[in-house]
């Protein structure tokens, strides 16, 4: 005697649960890639919000560039040591609107900056403001003050 073997087909999900189903998907994706964002603008986190720090000193490099512009520039500090200096900017597009232009600073510049040292100790900071040789102020904010975010 043959047996057969009957299968029955899987029964068919809703319209509403693949949707359902599929929404739940994107939203999760979309909070995985949140994170790197979330993380990345992390500034109060790598730098102390309530102090600020001002370092004179020669431009070494101007990296403008996105998604953060650079400064560096070394410092000769109290005891004759040269420590090189380093600032986060904004965006391109942000230092542009408040008046910053790619040739406003060059390696040899004197500068003096302005901003949030780094949590770590590192000799870095964000820069909140920077005053040129010539005594001109930029800001990092358009708020014309150190005070912007």
């Amino acid at each position: 005697m043959k047996q057969s073997v009957v299968l029955s087909p899987r029964p068919r999900q809703s319209r509403a649960v693949r949707t359902l189903l599929a929404f739940s998907c994107l939203l999760a994706i979309l909070a995985l890639a949140s994170i790197p964002m979330m993380a990345h603008h992390g500034t109060a986190a790598s730098y102390d919000p309530d102090t600020f720090v001002t370092k004179k000193g020669i431009v070494t490099e101007f990296v403008w560039a996105n998604p953060h512009s650079q400064v560096h520039w070394d410092v000769k500090e109290a005891d004759g040591t040269l420590v090189n200096w380093g600032g986060e900017l904004h965006s391109i597009a942000q230092l542009i609107k408040n008046g910053w232009n790619k040739n406003l600073i060059k390696p040899g510049d004197e500068i003096t900056v302005t901003g949030h040292a780094s949590r770590a100790g590192a000799p870095y900071m964000v820069v909140t403001s920077l005053k040129l040789a010539n005594g001109k102020d930029y800001y990092r904010d358009n708020t014309g003050s150190e005070g912007g975010n």
